[in-house]
């Protein structure tokens, strides 16, 4: 005689779960990346709350820059001359003049705590961002093949097994991002010239090729047993392989970046501090989540593919022979 069938299953541990959803190892193309991200969602919210601490060190340094000490300067070089012009001969020319260019700025008094505190801070950032970057990349990883992702164990497992690389392709990563700025900063402000507005647009166009390299730098650190010289050729050459989804991700996390901005816009009247801090609870997940999705099949493609084709070991085995 068969049991009689229960009318309420809500806590019954005995149920039959849902199962593998239809379309779960479809292609990872445009059509599927919505599917994708909705299920994964939740876990890249929990994902996030490890790769935000790329940002807290940044959110912290202006933290402090911005409360610390102060020292009132004049941002105009003809202040000096205005003002001694203003107290030797008072007209109305002169305090007109004087008003134009007495607009001031509160800067960090120098050789005050702010400087060591930030200091401090960069150095833990640059000491542990290959880390950092590793950790986040492996999660990441793990959901879009689908696999089982335990966050913090995975997280810390990913660190420990690529200590060594992970820590120096981080400080070739964070130099070259450094100099890249440092060179945008610097060839801005030569916008008169001709040829420094070449360099501006060359520095441009190496910044955004750089930028798609690295969907696929630690991507290939935690998937083979690669040097890093090797991991960066690879890199560059996948960035021309796989243009189309490059582009597509860099559109993708321009759109996040974009949805952030009109959030600020459209809740910064109520308050001004949630809007600004609202992305940290899912932007580096999101967006690394859309590089991975789209860099992850290109490696796929034409590294994991045909090894496996040729009868050589998984990807994971050579990278855990490291």
């Amino acid at each position: 005689m068969k049991a009689k069938k229960r009318k309420f299953k809500l806590f019954d541990m005995n149920r039959d779960g849902r199962g593998v959803e239809k379309g779960e190892d479809g292609p990872r193309n445009f059509r599927n990346f919505f599917k994708y991200f909705r299920r994964k969602f939740s876990t890249l919210l929990s994902v996030n709350l490890l790769m935000v601490f790329q940002l807290l060190p940044i959110v912290a340094a202006v933290f402090v820059f911005v409360t610390g000490p102060t020292q009132n300067t004049a941002l105009s070089v003809l202040y000096p001359t205005a003002c001694s012009a203003a107290f030797m001969s008072p007209s109305p020319t002169n305090d007109l003049l004087l008003a134009t260019v007495s607009l001031q700025l509160g800067v960090p008094v120098y050789n005050s705590y702010v400087y060591y505190v930030i200091g401090a801070i960069a150095i833990v950032y640059v000491l542990t961002f290959g880390w950092q970057n590793v950790g986040g990349t492996y999660l990441l990883r793990g959901l879009v093949r689908g696999d089982p992702v335990f966050v913090v164990s995975d997280y810390f497992y990913a660190i420990k097994k690529n200590f060594r690389q992970g820590f120096f392709v981080g400080l070739i990563d964070v130099t070259v991002i450094f100099l890249l700025s440092q060179n945008l900063m610097f060839y801005s402000q030569f916008g008169d010239s001709f040829l420094m507005s070449v360099f501006y647009m060359a520095v441009i166009a190496l910044i955004l090729v750089y930028f798609t390299m690295r969907y696929y730098v630690y991507l290939q650190l935690i998937t083979f047993n690669l040097k890093t010289w090797k991991i960066i050729k690879n890199s560059l050459i996948f960035a021309v392989l796989g243009i189309k989804r490059n582009i597509m991700a860099a559109l993708g996390i321009g759109a996040v970046l974009l949805a952030n901005f009109f959030l600020f816009y459209l809740l910064a009247p109520l308050n001004f501090i949630f809007p600004l801090i609202l992305p940290l609870f899912y932007f580096m997940a999101v967006s690394g989540y859309i590089a991975t999705y789209a860099a992850y099949p290109v490696i796929e493609k034409y590294m994991i593919e045909p090894q496996a084709e040729d009868g050589g070991p998984p990807a994971d085995e050579l990278a855990d022979e490291s």
